[in-house]
């Protein structure tokens, strides 16, 4: 029997927990065009989503563009990386010399693997000339494919937010300047530090500002959690009672990447039925596996961060005077910059005026840790 859970990884199909309404929606963005801004913490199913809602469209009708930010730190590598990403998604479009004669600049080369499988490179001078050259050719494509072609074309940029890092204000605008012109493209930017994408679409100042349909993305509520769960270990031969379902979903803070971890090492750990032991030895293998990581985010934060940590691990309301004096946080505005920090890190999610730790199971390290 395989295990029916995966985490790590975006998925699909029947490790897909549900989101009908979400996929509904997307989907209808996608079909007529708008623009569409998905902002979450990390770890929530943001890619696992679009994904899914692309595998539901007629591939005939669109061609999708997945570009991942995060591997991008200069400009010349949004190049590169932007033009990969659209030279990988015409392959099975139109033949190779055909997708070569799209790009003017940019000359790309490519490889066909013995599986049949083609992967193109660009290799862009890096004079501030070549560049120039090779953004403004790179944001025309989307439209030039859109044109010839006769397809939705669907650029997604995953981790959005670091075009901040890589051009500021003035790249901003130099890529709105571009995509508010383009009709026939439909653009979904996501990103994971929710306080960063909010002030990008929604600050006056900024180039993005309300220019996409916002899309926050909720954490699944717990009950369709716990029945997935459920139908998955009946698929693979085990069962987990609704009870001990819930339990694990809790102690995963009721987050999709964390719920599907606890529950893969619940269910190694279990031959048919899934009891409260199983559990608890697959909370034990999650932290042995995490240990390396916690220690190293306890080991680099700052003796207030420390007992912010401390204090989010055992109890919400972080402000109130017990918790002030118990963990020794110092002053109400002194914790409010500490959480200004961690949130902006990613380590702290804060929602509804509710401060919590990003990874459920450091909380719990730090518990078993007593540090």
């Amino acid at each position: 029997m395989d295990n029916p859970f995966v985490f790590g990884q975006s998925v699909s199909g029947e490790y897909f927990c549900n989101r009908v309404k979400e996929q509904s929606d997307l989907a209808a963005y996608m079909r007529s065009g708008q623009n569409v801004f998905i902002y979450s913490y990390r770890r929530l199913g943001k890619t696992s989503l679009v994904k899914q809602t692309m595998a539901g469209l007629d591939v005939k009708h669109f061609t999708f563009v997945f570009v991942d930010m995060e591997r991008v730190s200069t400009q010349a590598q949004f190049v590169e990386v932007y033009s990969k990403a659209l030279a990988d998604a015409m392959v099975k479009v139109d033949k190779l010399q055909k997708i070569r004669n799209l790009f003017g600049v940019l000359v790309p080369t490519f490889e066909i693997s013995p599986q049949g499988e083609v992967s193109f490179e660009f290799n862009l001078a890096k004079k501030v000339s070549s560049v120039q050259r090779g953004l403004e050719e790179v944001m025309e494509l989307p439209k030039k494919i859109a044109t010839r072609y006769k397809r939705r074309v669907v650029v997604i940029f995953d981790e959005f937010q670091e075009v901040e890092n890589i051009g500021g204000a003035t790249f901003e605008k130099f890529l709105r300047s571009y995509i508010q012109h383009h009709k026939d493209v439909c653009y979904i930017f996501m990103g994971s530090k929710t306080t960063v994408m909010f002030d990008m679409f929604n600050d006056p100042k900024r180039a993005f500002y309300r220019s996409s349909s916002v899309f926050p993305l909720k954490a699944i509520p717990a009950p369709e959690l716990v029945a997935h769960m459920i139908k998955c270990c009946r698929k693979s031969g085990k069962s987990i009672s609704r009870s001990l379902a819930n339990e694990l979903v809790s102690m995963a803070g009721g987050l999709p990447h964390y719920v599907q971890m606890l529950a893969w090492h619940t269910w190694e750990t279990a031959r048919g039925k899934i009891a409260a032991k199983h559990l608890e030895q697959g909370i034990k293998n999650v932290l042995q596996s995490q240990s390396d990581l916690f220690q190293t985010w306890y080991e680099q934060a700052t003796l207030r961060q420390r007992a912010v940590y401390r204090a989010l691990a055992v109890r919400q309301d972080i402000f109130s005077g017990q918790a002030l004096h118990d963990f020794d946080l110092g002053s109400a505005s002194t914790v409010q910059s500490v959480l200004r920090v961690l949130v902006k890190k990613g380590l702290i999610n804060h929602e509804n005026n509710v401060y919590a730790l990003a990874d459920p199971f450091f909380g719990l390290w730090l518990k078993e840790r007593k540090v």
